[in-house]
């Protein structure tokens, strides 16, 4: 791709959701551009595309993708909005800093996992549920490993059938969420399934064994294991959103339309960014975005009632998985909230609002820009999580150097 190349549809995102966007598109006719921070299309639902992800859902779009004209930016991240209609791109794998102009944007952006605090939640061994299955399909030899994964929400069972096709010894799942909601669930993964139970804590004896302490209905069990994976759901990925100046909800979702528009004038957004809803939802969405930013209303016609179908049975689904108060009130004083500059929760207990806590102690000002502990402080004190800076992601010297010439 050329520097500042127009296209009349960019879609920032190679997910479920900006595949479908982008291919219903580009067989609307228009020049499509796709804009993706990994090296293959695919996103974390589809991770490592045809290769690695044999669904016949993924095959059928990661194919369809294949067979139109779509121009794809891989390694790439969208860091500014320079202009109305002009993107800032650096690559993650190189210093090289272009221009994308648009004609239509659609945010794909995805979320990223919601961690929440209780004792060892830091130490060496423990993992995200969606961390630990990426970091197995990039290669991670976990067979004979002993897992407990732990937190909450229709991925655990998932990951756990995932985990144990590569040979790790799955000794529990541990769901927060009571078994009359969720427990149709438990089936998928059999009797180490069990709801109504959560993580209190965790600690280490130094030769890679873990001993988690759970709560269990009630009760107080302790498991031994090598491997923890632990989260609570997911944060969408909005801060782009935020920067070009589109409406998001304290919850950091994106507020959009009937045609997934958003408050931003020829902007659209799609998938777990506007509310998390898995596959099915954000495809649906990218079709609706994908037809709506090309004008092609008699293809969007069919497809707004589907979305709406797929989009009421999964509210429904996430809606189970509502985290109890028990979650919120695990961390101690000596617990870490901001892993990047070791912030524990006392040094926050005295603080209104998290800009002067942010001042004081440097709370959410490290490499990750807030994006772990900014839905932390929000969920345990109410916080808001503040505006977004430039640049919208990480960049090199070279490239912030580049960007101030451009």
């Amino acid at each position: 791709m050329s520097n500042d190349t127009r296209y009349e549809v960019v879609v920032v995102g190679a997910g479920p959701g900006g595949i479908a966007a982008a291919c219903c598109a580009a067989e609307s006719g228009k020049s499509v551009a796709v804009i993706d921070e990994n090296a293959v299309a695919g996103g974390q639902f589809w991770r490592g595309g045809l290769s690695q992800y044999g669904t016949r859902q993924a095959s059928q779009w990661l194919k369809r993708s294949q067979a139109v004209s779509i121009d794809w930016l891989e390694n790439a991240r969208v860091v500014a909005l320079r202009s109305p209609d002009t993107l800032a791109v650096c690559r993650t794998d190189s210093e090289d800093v272009r221009t994308v102009r648009f004609g239509r944007l659609i945010l794909a952006t995805g979320a990223r996992e919601l961690f929440l605090p209780f004792p060892g939640w830091t130490i060496p061994g423990v993992t995200g549920v969606g961390a630990l299955q990426a970091l197995t399909k990039s290669g991670l030899d976990i067979h004979g490993k002993r897992v407990v994964i732990a937190g909450s929400g229709p991925l655990l069972p998932v990951v756990a059938l995932n985990l144990k096709q590569y040979g790790a010894d799955v000794l529990l799942v541990a769901e927060q969420a009571p078994e009359d909601r969720v427990g149709r669930f438990a089936a998928s993964v059999g009797e180490q399934y069990s709801t109504d139970t959560w993580v209190e804590r965790v600690s280490s004896n130094g030769d890679g064994e873990l001993a988690v302490d759970i709560r269990q209905s009630g009760d107080s069990i302790r498991v031994q294991c090598e491997l923890l994976a632990c989260a609570y759901g997911l944060v969408p990925n909005s801060e782009l959103a935020s920067l070009i100046g589109c409406r998001v909800r304290p919850d950091a979702t994106i507020e959009v339309d009937a045609q997934q528009s958003t408050s931003s004038a020829g902007v659209y957004a799609v998938g777990e960014v506007t509310g998390v809803g898995g596959a099915n939802a954000a495809i649906m969405e990218g079709q609706v975005a994908g037809y709506a930013a090309s004008g092609n209303t008699e293809a969007l016609e069919p497809v707004l009632a589907q979305r709406d179908r797929v989009r009421e049975i999964t509210e429904r689904t996430y809606a189970a998985y509502a985290l109890r108060e028990e979650i919120f009130r695990l961390a101690e004083d000596d617990t870490i909230i901001c892993r990047c500059e070791d912030v524990a929760l006392g040094s926050l207990l005295s603080f209104a609002a998290g800009r002067t806590a942010k001042l004081q102690t440097r709370c959410g000002m490290g490499p990750c820009q807030g994006r772990i502990c900014g839905p932390i402080t929000t969920r345990l004190f109410g916080w808001s999580s503040g505006s977004v800076r430039l640049p919208g992601s990480p960049v090199s010297l070279g490239q912030l150097a580049a960007l101030g010439d451009r």
